[in-house]
């Protein structure tokens, strides 16, 4: 996992890659609030806030520019396991948890909004669409719930949503495609599904040969899906649901979260300490990581900010690094 394969000229900095366009540098190593591992990531849609969520179950709102904790959330009763936020409604974040609910908070004035019990297990991803009208979120109780939100405000309308169910086993990861028509769901049951958003018909089923799906995430153009089980990431053609990539090799235990650039770069994180940066080719079956940042503990979750300048991380170190 050495990074003399890197394909470009690289220095080294605390063992870490360096090159012009990512140099690998740690800004800010933010240890001061989680008591246990971070679980998620999420950058605000103006690049001017990152949030963490925590298995100590708390939820906490940094300043990107100076590192500075702004926020503390802390009404969830267990593990936070997922955030999004809003890209409309800019202020507004979602969290879902292992008490089976999903709140919806303004950080802008530091208060929740909403509450409602969305799932009979916990709900382990959360989704806005682009244009901020639907949330959905997933669970191990093995559906996807969609919820109609009242844009502005943050309110969702109590007690209608569209139940989807087909995955036979718990749903670890869920996200809207960038044009809002797609759901893309992955599984235990070693599936990703996607989903008409408005008739909630499955419209493709991509099946991972060996192992269960943690996580699935769009390119920023659509075209691709990267997923992660086991070892390995497979990138595949969304329009084509064929396979065009194949990222192992590198990681040695599992990879846990997997992130796209606005630029195409692909992040992989594991619990192997380690997080390699891809170059998205479209085309090549095998690749080589361009970057390899070293962690100081597993990494639970990884996000690029929206600008592509910058890379959070978190993990059992219960602290967020970000990188540039």
């Amino acid at each position: 996992m050495g990074q003399s394969e890197s394909k470009k000229k690289v220095s080294k900095e605390n063992g870490i890659d360096c090159c012009k366009t990512f140099c690998g540098k740690v800004t800010h190593y933010l240890n001061e609030k989680h008591e246990d591992a971070i679980l998620s990531i999420e950058y605000s849609p103006d690049d001017t806030l990152v949030v963490t969520t925590s298995a100590d179950s708390t939820i906490a709102v940094w300043e990107l520019k100076s590192g500075r904790l702004w926020r503390v959330f802390k009404q969830h009763k267990k593990a936070v396991t997922c955030c999004a936020f809003s890209s409309i409604d800019t202020h507004i974040l979602a969290t879902g948890s292992e008490d089976n609910l999903v709140m919806l908070w303004n950080v802008k004035l530091g208060r929740r909004v909403a509450r409602f019990e969305a799932h009979e297990d916990t709900v382990t991803a959360c989704t806005f669409s682009p244009d901020g009208k639907c949330l959905a979120t997933a669970s191990k109780d093995c559906t996807i719930k969609l919820y109609d939100i009242v844009p502005g405000n943050g309110q969702y309308i109590n007690g209608k949503y569209l139940c989807l169910e087909g995955h036979q086993g718990p749903i670890h990861s869920a996200q809207f495609s960038p044009d809002g028509i797609l759901l893309a769901t992955g599984s235990d049951d070693r599936t990703i599904r996607l989903w008409n958003r408005v008739s909630g018909k499955i419209t493709s089923v991509l099946t991972d040969p060996y192992n269960p799906i943690v996580q699935c995430r769009f390119s920023c153009d659509g075209g691709q899906i990267a997923t992660c089980s086991g070892k390995c990431v497979r990138v595949w053609n969304t329009m084509l649901c064929e396979v065009v990539n194949i990222l192992e090799g590198y990681h040695t235990e599992m990879v846990t979260t997997i992130a796209f650039s606005v630029d195409g770069k692909i992040a992989t994180g594991s619990t192997d300490r380690t997080i390699c940066i891809w170059e998205a080719e479209k085309t090549a079956l095998k690749s080589t990581p361009v970057h390899v940042l070293r962690s100081k503990a597993a990494v639970r979750a990884c996000c690029f900010s929206r600008s592509g300048r910058f890379l959070s991380s978190g993990g059992d170190d219960n602290a967020l690094s970000i990188w540039k």
